[in-house]
């Protein structure tokens, strides 16, 4: 009995703070989208016409913390604060991972049934 009493603080603890890092852990990512082949350009606004505060090139991904129409608003690994155009953007699950194909490569349509061993 004394040993459930002494662990029911910890629980209360872990079930308050449990949503917090599964949040964290389960952060969507912004990467560069196919068609990118040098960079994407991260915005202080939802505006072309805003100032560049970084950029993010194919195989960088940044974390998705907001959008609005046609905008990503995203967290560079820096820390730094931006926008991405959706155009020119991905967004993938923190389960998933970000495309290693070269843009353009395209695979098989269908590679046909396997054959087992002989």
């Amino acid at each position: 009995m004394p040993f459930r009493r002494a662990l029911l603080p910890l629980l209360g603890v872990l079930l308050a703070i449990g949503p917090f890092f599964a949040a964290t852990a389960l952060a969507d990512v912004v990467v560069p989208g196919p068609d990118v082949t040098t960079r994407v350009i991260v915005r202080t606004s939802a505006s072309a016409q805003s100032a560049q505060v970084g950029s993010l090139t194919p195989g960088q991904q940044a974390e998705l913390t907001g959008s609005v129409p046609n905008w990503h608003e995203v967290r560079l690994s820096d820390g730094t604060s931006g926008f991405v155009s959706k155009r020119w953007t991905k967004v993938v699950s923190s389960g998933g991972t970000a495309p290693t194909s070269p843009p353009g490569a395209m695979a098989p349509k269908n590679p046909g049934p396997l054959m087992p061993a002989a």
